[in-house]
């Protein structure tokens, strides 16, 4: 009798990897890709544009975000067939992660200068009222000459947002019928809506540094209130991404924009909140 065969075990077929799992795999390479150009980027501070042109690495991040998807894409159906299919498919995938990218920021973007654009109509609305406004004079070397006057003044500023908010002293000459102005001071107000409704504020008129025309006269004092619009901490994390999203972009690749940007918004004026007269030598 012959040897009895050996019984093996049953045969198991080693799973090719999925073109689905080659294709996920290529989509997260691309996205290590776009996240090491971000940070070499911020890292090394590398320029973008100079004098209003494109650098070399501005045109290379232009390659990755642009011409890259579709030359991975060209790769990969060459390399599985059928070529079309398989190209499209990932070229899709990786269009589709950047459209999805680029609509969470910029909806995040709107939506901060939506409530932002409130705000600045609200404090359009609002009324700055003066409560008390007061002016002291000070002779300090005592020859009869007024050295300096400070004015103090008590605000009330119930309807207004939270904000940073300046008032600005003008002094305004009206002798002989001609206005000259001379602006004496400003204060910057943090203000913040839920902690009260009182500011206090002086301005100081110092006759030394004032100009000549301003030694004596018939004065009144002007008020202007402007909002400062500032980058907060949260417009400053949104400039941070936007700027590197490829679609749906209105923030520049060196972080300018044309909505969200420091700039000074003015709100009301008040004329003469207070008036007074300066004679040669007197006090």
């Amino acid at each position: 009798m012959g040897k009895k065969a050996k019984r093996r075990g049953p045969l198991t077929a080693v799973p090719k990897p999925s073109r689905g799992m080659t294709a996920t795999q290529i989509v997260l390479i691309y996205l290590g890709i776009v996240g090491a150009t971000i940070f070499l980027s911020l890292h090394y501070d590398i320029a973008l544009d100079a004098h209003q042109q494109p650098t070399v690495w501005l045109q290379i991040i232009w390659f990755i975000y642009y011409a890259l998807p579709w030359v991975l894409s060209i790769i990969f159906g060459a390399a599985l067939r059928p070529f079309i299919k398989n190209a499209r498919n990932l070229l899709i995938a990786i269009v589709a992660i950047q459209i999805f990218i680029s609509f969470i920021v910029s909806s995040i973007r709107h939506e901060y200068l939506r409530r932002l654009d409130q705000s600045i109509q609200h404090s359009r609305w609002a009324e700055l009222k003066v409560l008390e406004f007061e002016k002291e004079i000070f002779d300090d070397n005592g020859d009869s000459v007024i050295d300096r006057m400070l004015f103090h003044g008590m605000f009330n500023m119930k309807d207004f947002p939270t904000g940073q908010y300046r008032l600005m002293a003008t002094l305004v000459k009206t002798t002989d019928g001609d206005a000259q102005e001379f602006v004496i001071g400003s204060f910057t107000v943090p203000w913040e809506s839920r902690k009260g409704n009182i500011i206090k504020g002086h301005f100081e008129l110092n006759f030394e540094k004032c100009p000549e025309a301003f030694k004596d006269g018939v004065f009144h004092l002007d008020l202007d209130l402007e909002r400062l619009i500032t980058l907060d901490a949260t417009a400053t994390k949104i400039l941070a991404v936007s700027r590197w999203i490829p679609f749906f972009r209105t923030t520049s690749w060196t972080a300018q924009d044309p909505d969200l940007h420091e700039r000074k918004l003015p709100l009301a004026h008040i004329d003469a909140v207070t008036s007074f007269t300066i004679l040669p030598l007197a006090i």
